[in-house]
């Protein structure tokens, strides 16, 4: 559809693709945050494919200077993905997360989620040429940073008492 519209007026587009962004302030259903949560709580975690699927966990700082370089760069027509651009297991995010909160996560071991993929990988090498896009945080710092922003904050994200997300809000 973006393609045709600047095909036939013009009018110049570019695409981003995110990979897996985390960080403060992030989206409450993300796994990061739901566990962080139910860390927290003492509530066990589902950890899908025993924790082997690997993701491309971008930190949002990173994510923001890609956004920034590629709204400077102007471009008629082009696609970018912003990723971290190295891969890492769903059991060393947990480990890392763990470490962090200074709390040992309850685990319940399941198998993969009906259509979840094994792995997720951006490859940054376009938006490394044409935006000087290089992604710095590590998963160790960027899990640090989110744990003392959750730790700090009065952000109160509407959980249920199971400490699911709640996607309808509170409920009267």
């Amino acid at each position: 559809m973006a393609h045709v519209y600047h095909s036939l007026y013009g009018i110049p587009v570019t695409g981003l693709r995110f990979f897996t962004v985390y960080g403060p302030w992030g989206r409450p259903d993300m796994a990061y945050f739901s566990f962080a949560h139910r860390i927290a709580k003492g509530l066990p975690i589902n950890v899908y494919g025993r924790g082997t699927p690997q993701r491309d966990f971008t930190y949002i700082d990173d994510v923001v200077s890609g956004v920034v370089a590629a709204l400077a760069l102007g471009a008629e027509e082009e696609l970018f993905n912003l990723g971290n651009h190295r891969t890492v297991t769903l059991s060393h995010f947990i480990a890392v997360l763990e470490q962090e909160m200074q709390l040992a996560a309850k685990k319940t071991m399941t198998d993969m989620a009906p259509g979840d993929v094994l792995a997720t990988y951006a490859d940054i090498e376009h938006a490394r040429y044409r935006l000087g896009y290089e992604p710095a945080t590590t998963i160790e710092v960027g899990l640090r940073n989110f744990v003392r922003w959750y730790r700090s904050t009065d952000f109160e994200p509407q959980f249920a008492e199971d400490g699911e997300w709640n996607r309808a809000g509170p409920t009267m």
